[in-house]
């Protein structure tokens, strides 16, 4: 029989690819896999290749089309607070505007949620959830028995699989006081 290695080329790939043949030969009746890699570089459209397979003088080809879409991003959002810090005294509140804004025709429902949050302080947006671009206000309420010191508050926005979080600080300071 014929147990020859036939070699195996492929040409004609766009500028940015790369091929590889699994094994880079081929016996009579046997196979091997052809994967071809792109680079973000590589230019969309119908590009005609050949593939040789050769053993000695002897030379066969085949042709095949790679085709390259375009990628579409996935959809995605963001968070965005505003303002990152607030300063309050003890039994005081503040108010924090979270704005969420779509990325890639983001349609989806967000819901959030405050964590993290420190002895004393409730916290509750105006609006749990959005479903498009907005805003909702997070409102933190502090007791006289909140510590002083600047505490960390973690807000979670939730949709499907996608999770966003950003942190942001409420600073609790003791009151000033003046003599007369």
């Amino acid at each position: 029989g014929y147990t020859n290695k036939v070699n195996l080329s492929v040409s004609g790939l766009p500028s940015g690819a790369e091929a590889q043949f699994k094994p880079d030969y081929v016996r009579p009746d046997g196979e091997s896999e052809l994967t071809i890699t792109t680079k973000d570089s590589t230019a969309v459209g119908e590009y005609p290749l050949t593939i040789t397979a050769k053993r000695g003088g002897k030379e066969h080809t085949a042709a095949v089309t790679l085709k390259i879409d375009e990628i579409q991003p996935e959809p995605d959002f963001e968070i965005r607070v505003q303002p990152t810090i607030r300063t309050v005294n003890p039994g005081v509140g503040a108010e924090y505007t979270v704005t969420l804004v779509p990325v890639n025709d983001f349609a989806g429902t967000v819901d959030f949620s405050a964590g993290e949050l420190p002895y004393g302080v409730t916290a509750a947006f105006t609006a749990g959830s959005l479903t498009a671009a907005g805003d909702t206000k997070l409102q933190v309420a502090t007791t006289g028995e909140t510590p002083r010191g600047t505490h960390t508050i973690k807000i979670t926005a939730v949709s499907g699989e996608l999770t966003h979080s950003v942190e942001i600080k409420l600073a609790v300071v003791c009151p000033d006081f003046s003599v007369k």
